[in-house]
């Protein structure tokens, strides 16, 4: 039976290795190392509490002005300066909704985030302003990487295991203290930025330097089947707070391993 201490301890030890592999190698064949960032993922995945069911993704419906988003219950400056945050993400967003779309974070010079732009190009800042890759969403699976500390953004279509997006980037420092949203993302004022994501979630971490401070598990609640996104760092559920529209399920999952392994 593995423990939450260990599974938290394995994690930790991971960080650097499952940046690389899911980096460098999002579709590889399931060498010992990979498979091993496999396992870490079921690890985690066991320290979800009995009452809550995996999913493999949860979605974002892009509604404007009503859309779900999710608070990380983290802020940049007192709990993350942005000029030292790292997301690592996996998402499918969809078509342009007409204006930008986050992933995860705040408005550009106040804070860090990735997303995309009203031309459906990728988009990025860590307390600059908001900055263009000119490579176009392309409404597959990809992973993202965005390191203010090391100054990288970086995009793979795991679909087809090849880098779309490759910036190198010098962060800023910035003291606005607002939400870390996903889905939104807020003005240095503190008011939720509109319209929302259309995407797939299917996982997302946040890191303070090499720290990990969110690790999010897509998620039902099965007393009610609220979805959301369960922290096992913090070992909270968050779900939509826009008090209107709600995310939406993905399909269940047992495990993140690979078949046969």
């Amino acid at each position: 039976m593995v423990t939450a201490a260990d599974a938290n301890a394995a994690v930790q030890n991971a960080i650097d290795t499952e940046f690389v592999c899911t980096e460098w190698a999002p579709n590889a064949e399931p060498t010992d190392e990979n498979c091993y960032i496999w396992e870490i993922r079921a690890m985690k995945l066991a320290q979800l509490p009995s009452e809550y069911i995996p999913l493999e993704y949860i979605s974002f419906d892009g509604v404007s002005g009503t859309g779900a988003y999710i608070n990380t219950g983290l802020r940049f400056y007192s709990d993350i300066p942005n000029n030292k945050i790292k997301f690592q993400a996996e998402t499918k967003m969809y078509a342009s909704l007409g204006s930008w779309q986050v992933i995860v974070g705040g408005v550009g010079s106040a804070s860090a985030y990735m997303g995309t732009n009203n031309s459906n190009l990728f988009y990025y800042s860590a307390g600059f302003s908001d900055t263009s890759t000119t490579v176009a969403n392309p409404y597959k699976k990809c992973s993202h990487y965005f390191d203010a500390a090391g100054g990288r953004y970086a995009v793979y279509n795991i679909e087809s295991g090849s880098q779309i997006v490759n910036k190198t980037f010098t962060a800023t420092a910035r003291t606005t203290n607002i939400p870390i949203l996903i889905g939104a993302y807020c003005y240095s004022s503190g008011a939720v930025q509109s319209p929302r994501s259309k995407m797939d979630l299917y996982s997302l971490k946040i890191y303070n330097d090499n720290t990990l401070r969110f690790d999010g598990i897509p998620c039902k609640r099965k007393s009610d089947n609220v979805v959301g996104l369960y922290d096992v760092v913090s070992n909270t559920f968050k779900t939509n707070v826009s008090g209107t529209n709600t995310l939406v399920a993905g399909p269940v999952i047992e495990a993140y391993l690979p078949s046969g392994n």
